[in-house]
């Protein structure tokens, strides 16, 4: 591992036009480095082992003038998957608060047990951005309510609890929060529904990122550059993993049983699946067996420019999904013909023309198995580095 910290280290002094051969004097403190900021950046929300699945949305489209209009739709994960993969974007419901509209996510909550719940929402780039560029990058801040059956507002997540996460080899940067309810037995004002939305002081915020150069001083105790931090500005787009578990001890005795919030029932639906064909098949192939010889051979460097190329693929692809999800199949764009000659341009177009495909046949969860199926790759490749 120090290895390949050394590499990574000489390549960005590479890139900065330094001497390459700081890399190797200090690639031991950065690796103390990063095994000690690991545990606070929340790596374990995004481990290879933690998948997601699309939920369909029922509400997509619809605005609510109060709270007390908000249908509750279930949350129901796919078995054997962990993690629900949400979108805001400009077609999710709109709530009307004192402050303004903002987007609102609205799911029920089992009548009985304890639920430990889990909410993270990370930083969207423009492609073409790397992990530490100043630019336009975006995050929805989430703030958090609990109603009753009727509902009524019960309780709201402390905004305190809501945190920034570092970003790490195989996790994302963005804020994540997690809480439990407890509706065991015959309490009062049992958490029936979960609401997840924003407002408009939260919107007018910014969330600072990590800032490679500044963490290299503090880590090498020397007076970091004069440089400003990379900022996401708050605001009404975002990619969201929920998670919603249930003690298993609880619902031995208590079956969890989902009641309805609102009078309209609303069936869940099966998502479409993605059906891997040839194309992105051999995408897989290409960076998994790539860096995975390239760092056999001890060619790091090389290694390593494939999995920032990835990077840039993932963030096109990701972009190109968030702006497009929900929109009528007559307003998609069409995916012009293929002008780049690079392997992760021919990538990136197959994926996006292939999300384009499952949007306008009305697959949105379809597209965004793929899109998660992307990022799985990302995250497979970025473990290749740990061994």
């Amino acid at each position: 591992m120090t290895k390949l910290i050394d590499c990574y280290l000489k390549t960005e002094s590479l890139h900065r036009g330094t001497d390459s051969n700081r890399c190797n004097e200090s690639a031991s403190i950065w690796l103390t480095m990063l095994l000690l900021t690991a545990p606070l950046s929340g790596c374990s929300v995004f481990q290879t082992e933690t998948r997601t699945e699309a939920v369909s949305d029922a509400n997509r489209g619809k605005r609510f003038d109060s709270v007390a209009d908000i249908i509750c739709q279930p949350l129901v994960p796919v078995p054997g998957k962990d993690k629900t993969s949400v979108v805001v974007n400009e077609f999710t419901a709109r709530l009307q608060q004192p402050s303004g509209m903002t987007p609102v996510l609205a799911y029920q909550i089992p009548v009985q047990g304890v639920h430990k719940i889990s909410i993270d929402s990370y930083v969207i780039r423009h492609p073409g951005l790397s992990a530490f560029s100043l630019g336009d990058s975006e995050l929805f801040y989430p703030e958090i309510a609990l109603l009753d059956e009727h509902n009524r507002v019960i309780s709201k997540v402390d905004p305190a609890h809501v945190a920034y996460k570092k970003p790490g080899f195989t996790s994302e940067e963005g804020v994540g929060t997690s809480f439990t309810i407890d509706n065991r037995g015959s309490i009062p004002d049992k958490t029936a529904c979960m609401l997840i939305y924003t407002t408009d002081s939260l919107r007018k915020k910014t969330t600072p990122l990590i800032n490679e150069d500044k963490e290299y001083a503090r880590v090498r105790g020397v007076v970091p550059p004069p440089i400003p931090d990379p900022v996401a500005q708050h605001g009404n787009f975002g990619h969201l993993r929920i998670k919603i578990q249930t003690e298993e001890a609880v619902m031995a005795v208590n079956p969890v049983v989902a009641a309805p919030v609102h009078r309209t029932v609303t069936k869940p639906v099966e998502p479409e699946a993605s059906v891997p064909d040839a194309n992105t098949e051999a995408i897989r192939s290409h960076y998994i067996n790539g860096v995975r010889s390239d760092l056999e051979k001890g060619k790091i460097s090389e290694a390593l420019d494939k999995r920032a190329e990835l990077k840039a693929v993932t963030s096109q692809t990701e972009h190109y999904f968030l702006k497009n999800f929900g929109k009528p199949a007559s307003a998609l764009p069409e995916i012009q013909s293929l002008t780049g000659s690079t392997y992760s341009e021919k990538a990136s177009h197959t994926y996006i023309q292939r999300i384009n495909h499952y949007l306008k046949t009305g697959k949105g969860s379809a597209a965004l198995q793929l899109l998660d199926e992307v990022k799985q790759l990302q995250s497979d490749v970025d473990h290749l580095f740990d061994r």
